[in-house]
């Protein structure tokens, strides 16, 4: 089954409809910590986990995390949460207000005390698109460099949602939980270097105003059955064009992908002189003299 990737804004303005049909914001928060924590936990118990630090922010990303202190607290986890001066958002001050009432050790800064067996980052969801301040890259490398396991929440933080840019530095989990859809920049760009295993935590229902980004194939795709009648023009037509007369291992590449993807022909179009190369590679490849067509022909 393809999963759906979603651009970071389809994912926020899906929320907004969610509030808008008067659905409570601190109740979807309290959703998405509990069946992250859910999800969170064999995990914990596999890699026997005993302490976490729970790193939060200061906006609903933030709000998770003191909510997944407070689960796991309930779990029987010594947890203490770093924390950066609190946000205004009402949800994340709940959410405090929460973590406070169950008695967890909460720290200005994120000076850790001593080594904890996990780390959780709550510290920026997918709203980041500038540059973390340098204050902020120095949290961001003081968590990478702990030895303990490292868990996201919903992203990995300075990491940017679309693009899986670093900005420049982000959070290297070994596992992200990501909230309600899955976002491109954890499979795109730098993404997958910082993301580790991604587990989507899925709770709203689908509306059809959600559009999706892309698709992502299974880890084994399994091509359909050739009919017995069938032959080569049955199956599409890929045309694979590269002009540079240095150049034609990109080419040559591309078409034999293509074939194994399930091309019925392939076409190339390039310089004739990789034309022997390819054709000892694969026969099968139909060729083109790039420089004997027009653009018309193309």
């Amino acid at each position: 089954m393809h999963q759906q990737v979603y651009h970071s804004s389809e994912i926020q303005a899906w929320e907004g409809r969610w509030f808008a049909q008067q659905n409570s914001a601190y109740g979807l928060m309290q959703q998405v910590a509990w069946a992250t924590t859910e999800q969170m936990l064999p995990r914990l118990k596999q890699q026997q986990v005993n302490s976490v630090a729970v790193c939060c922010g200061q906006g609903n990303n933030a709000g998770d995390g003191y909510l997944i202190a407070s689960y796991l607290a309930v779990q029987g986890y010594d947890v203490e949460i770093y924390a950066a001066a609190l946000g205004e958002s009402t949800s994340l001050q709940q959410a405090h207000a929460a973590a406070v009432q169950q008695g967890i050790m909460i720290h200005t800064g994120f000076a850790f005390q001593h080594s904890y067996d996990a780390y959780i980052d709550a510290l920026f969801g997918i709203g980041l698109n500038s540059e973390l301040s340098s204050d902020w890259q120095a949290v961001i490398r003081q968590i990478n460099r702990q030895t303990g396991l490292k868990i996201a929440v919903d992203i990995p933080s300075g990491l940017q949602a679309n693009t899986g840019q670093a900005l420049p530095c982000a959070v290297v989990a070994d596992y992200t939980f990501t909230a309600l859809g899955l976002k491109a920049g954890l499979f795109t760009g730098q993404g997958k270097a910082f993301a580790g295993e991604v587990t989507l935590i899925s709770l709203l229902p689908v509306d059809s105003a959600l559009k999706p980004l892309a698709s992502l194939a299974p880890q084994y795709v399994h091509l359909v059955p050739r009919q017995a009648f069938g032959h080569k023009g049955s199956y599409g037509h890929v045309l694979v064009i590269g002009g540079h007369a240095q150049m034609g291992g990109a080419v040559m590449l591309a078409a034999e992908a293509a074939f194994h993807a399930g091309a019925g022909k392939v076409t190339v179009v390039c310089d004739a002189k990789h034309h022997t190369a390819i054709l000892s590679r694969a026969p099968n490849i139909m060729l083109r003299d790039i420089n004997q067509m027009s653009l018309q022909e193309c």
